[in-house]
Protein backbone atom coordinates (compact mmCIF):
# COMPACT_ATOMS: atom_id res chain seq x y z
CA UNK A 1 0.00 0.00 0.00
CA UNK A 2 1.56 3.49 -1.33
CA UNK A 3 1.49 6.43 1.42
CA UNK A 4 -1.12 7.96 -0.64
CA UNK A 5 -3.46 4.95 -0.41
CA UNK A 6 -2.78 4.69 3.67
CA UNK A 7 -3.50 8.17 4.17
CA UNK A 8 -6.69 8.07 2.53
CA UNK A 9 -7.39 4.72 4.11
CA UNK A 10 -6.91 6.27 6.99
CA UNK A 11 -8.18 9.64 6.81
CA UNK A 12 -11.94 7.53 6.42
CA UNK A 13 -11.30 6.03 9.64
CA UNK A 14 -10.69 9.17 11.30
CA UNK A 15 -14.02 10.65 9.80
CA UNK A 16 -16.01 7.97 10.40
CA UNK A 17 -14.41 5.90 13.52
CA UNK A 18 -14.68 2.62 10.97
CA UNK A 19 -12.85 1.36 7.41
CA UNK A 20 -14.50 2.35 4.48
CA UNK A 21 -13.89 2.70 0.96
CA UNK A 22 -11.92 6.14 0.02
CA UNK A 23 -14.76 6.34 -2.63
CA UNK A 24 -17.27 6.26 -0.77
CA UNK A 25 -16.14 9.32 1.89
CA UNK A 26 -14.32 11.39 -0.96
CA UNK A 27 -16.62 14.12 0.01
CA UNK A 28 -15.67 14.51 3.14
CA UNK A 29 -12.15 13.41 2.99
CA UNK A 30 -10.47 15.37 5.45
CA UNK A 31 -7.00 17.19 5.13
CA UNK A 32 -3.98 14.89 4.47
CA UNK A 33 -1.85 17.25 6.95
CA UNK A 34 -4.27 16.14 9.64
CA UNK A 35 -2.26 12.80 10.02
CA UNK A 36 0.86 14.27 9.91
CA UNK A 37 -0.54 16.73 13.24
CA UNK A 38 -1.91 13.54 14.63
CA UNK A 39 1.36 11.62 14.66
CA UNK A 40 2.93 14.37 15.97
CA UNK A 41 1.01 14.51 18.71
CA UNK A 42 2.14 10.60 19.53
CA UNK A 43 5.71 11.96 19.65
CA UNK A 44 5.21 15.07 21.60
CA UNK A 45 3.15 13.47 23.79
CA UNK A 46 3.86 10.01 24.15
CA UNK A 47 2.42 9.36 27.77
CA UNK A 48 -1.18 10.56 26.71
CA UNK A 49 -3.85 8.11 26.55
CA UNK A 50 -5.74 7.37 23.49
CA UNK A 51 -9.12 8.34 25.41
CA UNK A 52 -7.98 11.90 26.51
CA UNK A 53 -6.49 12.37 22.74
CA UNK A 54 -9.63 11.98 21.61
CA UNK A 55 -11.50 13.91 24.34
CA UNK A 56 -9.36 16.66 22.47
CA UNK A 57 -9.42 16.22 18.89
CA UNK A 58 -11.93 14.95 16.44
CA UNK A 59 -10.79 11.12 15.92
CA UNK A 60 -12.63 8.27 18.35
CA UNK A 61 -10.26 6.69 20.60
CA UNK A 62 -10.54 3.57 17.98
CA UNK A 63 -9.56 6.06 15.25
CA UNK A 64 -6.83 7.14 16.86
CA UNK A 65 -5.66 3.50 17.98
CA UNK A 66 -5.91 2.28 13.99
CA UNK A 67 -3.93 5.23 12.94
CA UNK A 68 -0.79 4.21 15.27
CA UNK A 69 -0.68 0.88 14.27
CA UNK A 70 -0.99 1.75 10.47
CA UNK A 71 1.86 3.91 11.55
CA UNK A 72 3.87 1.40 13.60
CA UNK A 73 3.52 3.14 16.72
CA UNK A 74 3.01 0.71 20.03
CA UNK A 75 1.69 1.38 23.55
CA UNK A 76 5.04 0.56 26.20
CA UNK A 77 3.98 -0.47 29.16
CA UNK A 78 5.21 2.11 31.21
CA UNK A 79 7.52 0.20 34.80
CA UNK A 80 8.73 1.83 38.21
CA UNK A 81 11.97 2.53 38.45
CA UNK A 82 13.24 -1.00 39.85
CA UNK A 83 16.94 -2.15 38.96
CA UNK A 84 17.37 -6.23 39.49
CA UNK A 85 21.12 -7.20 40.65
CA UNK A 86 22.39 -10.38 40.02
CA UNK A 87 21.23 -11.94 43.70
CA UNK A 88 18.11 -10.98 42.47
CA UNK A 89 18.05 -12.56 39.21
CA UNK A 90 19.34 -15.57 40.20
CA UNK A 91 17.13 -15.80 43.10
CA UNK A 92 14.00 -15.43 40.16
CA UNK A 93 15.65 -17.74 38.30
CA UNK A 94 15.44 -20.43 41.16
CA UNK A 95 11.46 -19.70 42.03
CA UNK A 96 10.66 -19.94 38.03
CA UNK A 97 12.33 -22.84 38.27
CA UNK A 98 10.88 -24.54 41.68
CA UNK A 99 7.53 -23.03 40.53
CA UNK A 100 7.63 -24.73 37.54
CA UNK A 101 8.46 -28.23 38.65
CA UNK A 102 6.11 -28.51 41.58
CA UNK A 103 3.52 -27.55 38.74
CA UNK A 104 4.87 -30.41 36.46
CA UNK A 105 4.54 -32.27 39.57
CA UNK A 106 0.85 -31.30 40.44
CA UNK A 107 -1.08 -29.89 37.31
CA UNK A 108 -3.47 -28.46 39.60
CA UNK A 109 -0.49 -26.27 41.50
CA UNK A 110 -1.23 -23.07 39.65
CA UNK A 111 -4.99 -23.45 40.34
CA UNK A 112 -4.32 -23.62 43.75
CA UNK A 113 -2.32 -20.60 44.96
CA UNK A 114 -3.94 -17.47 46.53
CA UNK A 115 -2.19 -14.59 45.08
CA UNK A 116 -2.78 -11.56 47.57
CA UNK A 117 -1.62 -7.77 47.40
CA UNK A 118 -2.63 -4.29 48.53
CA UNK A 119 -3.00 -1.51 46.51
CA UNK A 120 -3.51 2.33 47.32
CA UNK A 121 -6.82 3.73 45.24
CA UNK A 122 -6.76 7.56 45.20
CA UNK A 123 -9.36 10.48 44.99
CA UNK A 124 -8.44 12.06 41.58
CA UNK A 125 -7.47 9.10 39.69
CA UNK A 126 -4.00 9.13 40.00
CA UNK A 127 -1.68 8.14 37.45
CA UNK A 128 -1.07 3.59 38.04
CA UNK A 129 2.21 3.02 36.45
CA UNK A 130 0.77 -0.78 36.51
CA UNK A 131 -1.50 0.71 33.46
CA UNK A 132 0.23 3.07 32.26
CA UNK A 133 1.57 3.67 28.02
CA UNK A 134 4.28 4.97 26.33
CA UNK A 135 3.50 5.45 22.87
CA UNK A 136 6.38 5.21 20.24
CA UNK A 137 7.84 3.69 17.48
CA UNK A 138 10.76 1.96 18.99
CA UNK A 139 10.35 0.64 22.85
CA UNK A 140 11.84 3.79 25.20
CA UNK A 141 12.24 1.70 27.79
CA UNK A 142 10.62 4.30 29.89
CA UNK A 143 10.42 3.90 33.89
CA UNK A 144 8.09 5.85 35.39
CA UNK A 145 8.41 7.92 38.61
CA UNK A 146 5.81 7.81 40.91
CA UNK A 147 4.11 10.63 42.19
CA UNK A 148 2.93 12.12 45.61
CA UNK A 149 0.22 9.73 47.37
CA UNK A 150 -3.10 11.68 47.64
CA UNK A 151 -6.32 10.95 50.01
CA UNK A 152 -7.55 7.68 49.52
CA UNK A 153 -7.97 4.03 50.17
CA UNK A 154 -5.37 1.13 51.21
CA UNK A 155 -7.20 -2.24 49.80
CA UNK A 156 -6.28 -5.85 49.87
CA UNK A 157 -7.52 -8.45 47.66
CA UNK A 158 -6.44 -12.04 46.63
CA UNK A 159 -7.43 -13.68 43.63
CA UNK A 160 -6.97 -17.79 42.23
CA UNK A 161 -8.29 -19.33 39.59
CA UNK A 162 -11.51 -20.04 41.38
CA UNK A 163 -12.42 -16.20 41.50
CA UNK A 164 -11.42 -13.31 43.87
CA UNK A 165 -12.03 -12.89 47.96
CA UNK A 166 -12.26 -8.96 49.03
CA UNK A 167 -11.12 -6.42 48.48
CA UNK A 168 -10.78 -5.31 52.04
CA UNK A 169 -10.17 -1.63 53.37
CA UNK A 170 -7.30 -1.14 55.94
CA UNK A 171 -8.60 1.03 58.46
CA UNK A 172 -5.36 2.76 59.34
CA UNK A 173 -1.48 2.13 57.76
CA UNK A 174 -0.30 -1.53 56.87
CA UNK A 175 1.13 -3.20 59.74
CA UNK A 176 1.34 -6.42 61.61
CA UNK A 177 -1.84 -5.74 63.32
CA UNK A 178 -3.77 -4.62 60.55
CA UNK A 179 -2.87 -6.87 57.95
CA UNK A 180 -3.23 -9.50 60.42
CA UNK A 181 -6.58 -8.67 60.73
CA UNK A 182 -7.41 -8.48 57.27
CA UNK A 183 -5.32 -12.30 56.32
CA UNK A 184 -6.81 -13.88 59.70
CA UNK A 185 -10.04 -12.49 60.84
CA UNK A 186 -11.29 -11.70 57.27
CA UNK A 187 -9.64 -14.03 54.57
CA UNK A 188 -9.31 -16.71 56.04
CA UNK A 189 -12.81 -16.81 57.28
CA UNK A 190 -13.92 -15.71 53.70
CA UNK A 191 -12.25 -18.96 52.09
CA UNK A 192 -13.31 -21.51 55.40
CA UNK A 193 -16.86 -20.41 54.51
CA UNK A 194 -16.70 -20.83 50.50
CA UNK A 195 -14.47 -24.09 50.97
CA UNK A 196 -14.64 -26.92 53.38
CA UNK A 197 -11.48 -27.78 52.78
CA UNK A 198 -8.52 -25.10 52.60
CA UNK A 199 -5.62 -27.90 52.51
CA UNK A 200 -5.24 -27.89 49.00
CA UNK A 201 -4.94 -24.11 48.54
CA UNK A 202 -1.38 -22.61 48.55
CA UNK A 203 -1.23 -18.35 49.77
CA UNK A 204 0.87 -16.04 48.06
CA UNK A 205 2.48 -12.94 49.87
CA UNK A 206 5.51 -10.18 48.66
CA UNK A 207 8.09 -9.52 50.97
CA UNK A 208 6.70 -5.86 52.18
CA UNK A 209 7.14 -5.21 55.89
CA UNK A 210 3.76 -6.18 57.20
CA UNK A 211 3.92 -9.44 55.76
CA UNK A 212 7.16 -10.58 57.19
CA UNK A 213 6.58 -9.96 61.02
CA UNK A 214 7.50 -13.27 62.87
CA UNK A 215 3.89 -13.74 64.19
CA UNK A 216 2.46 -13.52 61.05
CA UNK A 217 4.65 -15.97 59.37
CA UNK A 218 4.09 -18.28 62.44
CA UNK A 219 0.45 -17.85 61.94
CA UNK A 220 0.64 -18.67 57.99
CA UNK A 221 2.62 -22.11 58.93
CA UNK A 222 0.04 -22.87 61.08
CA UNK A 223 -3.09 -22.40 58.38
CA UNK A 224 -1.03 -23.21 55.42
CA UNK A 225 1.99 -25.75 56.66
CA UNK A 226 4.42 -25.62 53.79
CA UNK A 227 1.83 -24.21 51.42
CA UNK A 228 2.64 -20.65 51.83
CA UNK A 229 4.87 -18.17 49.06
CA UNK A 230 6.77 -15.27 50.32
CA UNK A 231 9.32 -13.46 51.65
CA UNK A 232 11.41 -16.41 53.82
CA UNK A 233 8.46 -18.51 53.44
CA UNK A 234 8.53 -22.08 52.74
CA UNK A 235 8.62 -21.63 48.87
CA UNK A 236 10.49 -18.13 49.13
CA UNK A 237 9.18 -15.31 46.77
CA UNK A 238 11.65 -13.15 44.86
CA UNK A 239 11.78 -9.76 45.97
CA UNK A 240 11.34 -6.58 43.02
CA UNK A 241 8.91 -9.18 41.52
CA UNK A 242 6.25 -7.19 40.78
CA UNK A 243 5.82 -8.50 36.99
CA UNK A 244 5.54 -11.80 37.71
CA UNK A 245 2.32 -11.63 41.11
CA UNK A 246 -0.76 -11.22 38.90
CA UNK A 247 -2.31 -8.54 41.02
CA UNK A 248 0.08 -6.42 39.63
CA UNK A 249 0.71 -7.82 36.27
CA UNK A 250 -3.36 -7.54 35.18
CA UNK A 251 -5.32 -6.86 38.67
CA UNK A 252 -4.59 -3.25 39.68
CA UNK A 253 -4.46 -1.54 36.45
CA UNK A 254 -7.92 -2.79 35.08
CA UNK A 255 -9.32 -2.04 38.88
CA UNK A 256 -7.94 1.39 38.41
CA UNK A 257 -8.74 2.45 34.80
CA UNK A 258 -12.59 1.32 35.60
CA UNK A 259 -12.98 2.99 39.72
CA UNK A 260 -11.17 5.97 37.67
CA UNK A 261 -13.45 6.39 35.17
CA UNK A 262 -16.29 6.99 37.03
CA UNK A 263 -14.48 9.38 39.16
CA UNK A 264 -15.47 9.07 42.88
CA UNK A 265 -15.41 12.31 44.51
CA UNK A 266 -15.40 10.99 48.22
CA UNK A 267 -14.11 8.10 50.27
CA UNK A 268 -17.72 6.67 50.09
CA UNK A 269 -17.92 6.96 46.28
CA UNK A 270 -14.42 5.28 46.12
CA UNK A 271 -14.85 2.28 48.11
CA UNK A 272 -18.52 1.40 45.84
CA UNK A 273 -16.74 1.97 43.11
CA UNK A 274 -14.07 -0.41 44.35
CA UNK A 275 -16.17 -2.87 45.71
CA UNK A 276 -18.47 -3.11 42.44
CA UNK A 277 -15.50 -3.13 40.25
CA UNK A 278 -13.92 -6.16 41.91
CA UNK A 279 -17.47 -7.86 41.60
CA UNK A 280 -17.00 -7.96 38.30
CA UNK A 281 -14.24 -9.96 38.20
CA UNK A 282 -14.83 -13.42 36.41
CA UNK A 283 -13.78 -16.46 37.36
CA UNK A 284 -12.37 -17.22 33.69
CA UNK A 285 -10.55 -13.81 33.86
CA UNK A 286 -8.64 -14.88 37.02
CA UNK A 287 -8.19 -18.12 34.87
CA UNK A 288 -6.41 -16.49 32.39
CA UNK A 289 -4.34 -14.15 34.60
CA UNK A 290 -3.38 -17.64 36.20
CA UNK A 291 -2.31 -18.68 32.88
CA UNK A 292 -0.37 -15.61 31.59
CA UNK A 293 1.55 -16.23 35.73
CA UNK A 294 2.92 -19.55 33.81
CA UNK A 295 4.10 -17.84 30.72
CA UNK A 296 6.10 -15.03 32.60
CA UNK A 297 7.55 -18.10 35.02
CA UNK A 298 8.60 -19.63 31.74
CA UNK A 299 10.05 -15.86 30.57
CA UNK A 300 11.78 -15.43 33.69
CA UNK A 301 13.55 -19.27 33.78
CA UNK A 302 14.66 -19.13 30.35
CA UNK A 303 16.04 -15.55 30.65
CA UNK A 304 18.03 -16.80 33.90
CA UNK A 305 15.59 -14.24 35.77
CA UNK A 306 15.59 -10.84 33.88
CA UNK A 307 12.55 -8.67 34.10
CA UNK A 308 9.38 -10.19 32.21
CA UNK A 309 8.90 -7.77 29.62
CA UNK A 310 5.18 -6.94 28.19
Amino acid sequence: MTRRDKEERINAVLEFGRLQSATAVAKEMPASDKIDDLLAGFDSEPLLSYRDRAKNSEPSKTSLWRLADEYDYHSYRCQERQVLSKDDMMKRHQFSLKMLEMQARNPRFFSNIWFSDECYFELGGSANTKNMYYISQINPEYRFEKPHRQKGEMVWVAVCEQGLIGPYVFEENVNAESYRQIIFDKFINELKRRYRNINQFFFQQDGAPAHYERGIRESLDEVFPRRWIGRQGPINWPARSPDLSPLDFWLWGILEDKVYKSDPETIEELDIAIARECGAITAQMCKAAVRSFEARLIKCRDSAGKQVEE
